[in-house]
């Protein structure tokens, strides 16, 4: 699990990264996560995020970022196998 970035900015760099260290079939699982069905990675809120952004992701609060924590979670629930959610 990796960080976001306020802009998503941390996303995108990490993802061709992967590529060039880890050759393979990567893909998108959605705008938090991809894989090349090996192993996933999810990028999530910082642990150490202040003010309203754990909340906000978490869906604790009604906010865009929401969406986000929302697609980590299910990004995490199909690496392992549980489509329920």
């Amino acid at each position: 699990m990796f960080g976001l970035g306020t802009k998503q900015n941390y996303v995108e760099a990490a993802f061709k990264l992967f590529k060039q260290a880890r050759p393979g079939e990567w893909h998108w699982i959605n705008d938090v996560a991809y894989t090349d069905n090996r192993i996933t990675v999810v990028h999530v809120e910082h642990f150490a995020s202040q003010g309203a952004l754990i909340p906000n992701w978490l869906g604790e609060n009604n906010h865009e970022r929401s969406n986000l924590g929302e697609m980590a979670r299910t990004a995490v629930a199909m690496a392992w196998g549980n489509t329920d959610n």
